[in-house]
């Protein structure tokens, strides 16, 4: 659980960071963020915060089976 937590709190960083550079480039502000523009190490560390994601799905659906 605790992993799950952390992958959310990193993309939130990772969003909020976007934003504010957005913002202070006077940019429209937006949530989407281009993998290709992250450093190596964000971009590795996003796509394990979507492994994460990914099991916490698989989680919820079989909590949630009918």
């Amino acid at each position: 659980m605790e992993s799950w937590v952390a992958a959310f709190h990193f993309i939130q960083l990772l969003r909020l960071r976007h934003q504010h550079t957005q913002q202070t480039r006077g940019e429209t502000v937006g949530n989407r963020i281009d993998p290709d523009q992250l450093n190596a190490l964000d971009r590795r560390i996003l796509k394990e915060a979507f492994r994460q994601g990914r099991k916490l799905q698989g989680v919820m659906e079989r909590y949630f089976e009918f």
